[in-house]
């Protein structure tokens, strides 16, 4: 998004919202159009661990998934054995979202939820917020995946992850299988 948008990679990792506040004044950060993309916790986890178990992005990640992924050979093992609420801290791609977009324990501080769901209609209300006329690029595609996310839990791991990833359940109204995703943006588009 940020290349589709920006035309350039900056390289800033996923900063969470209250680094903007110390970057920005008080002003600023109040009046400046914010805004994220989410996914479901369920197909993010899925594609985090498969990203970094096939090198990630960089040689951070590498050697990150190299020491801690290692020992799994499998995603169940993986969730059932390493994914607790300390260790999704980590690393980045393992943390809970509202980390990123909460100042405070569940309160959000977005003006825009894009939906990675629903990403290219997102991506266009994005673009009119910002007053930016571009095409939504198509990179990081992860092709380890062998199915759909939903195949890859048990009734074990889905609730590991449910409880692990609660907060982020609670506050952006994720299912399992995405059969909220029509009530999520029914609710954000009357919130706007």
């Amino acid at each position: 998004m940020e290349r589709s948008l920006f035309g350039n990679n900056f390289n800033e990792g996923h900063p969470n919202l209250k680094r903007y506040q110390v970057i920005f004044n008080r002003n600023e950060f109040k009046t400046y159009f914010k805004f994220t993309v989410v996914r479901n916790p369920y197909d993010r986890l899925v594609s985090a661990f498969l990203f970094l178990k096939n090198g990630g992005m960089n040689p951070n990640d590498k050697n990150w998934a190299e020491k801690y992924l290692s020992p799994y050979d499998n995603f169940e093992t993986f969730v059932r054995k390493w994914v607790n609420r300390k260790n999704i801290r980590s690393a980045t791609h393992f943390h809970p979202q509202c980390d990123f977009i909460c100042l405070k324990k569940g309160q959000v501080g977005v003006d825009f939820i894009g939906f990675y769901e629903n990403l290219e209609s997102d991506f266009q209300f994005i673009c009119r917020q910002l007053q930016v006329d571009s095409t939504l690029l198509s990179v990081n595609r992860n092709s380890a995946r062998s199915s759909d996310c939903w195949e890859y839990y048990t009734d074990e791991t889905r609730a590991i992850v449910a409880d692990v990833y609660g907060d982020d359940f609670r506050v952006l109204g994720y299912s399992f299988g995405n059969s909220s995703l029509q009530s999520q943006l029914a609710r954000r588009n009357a919130e706007a």
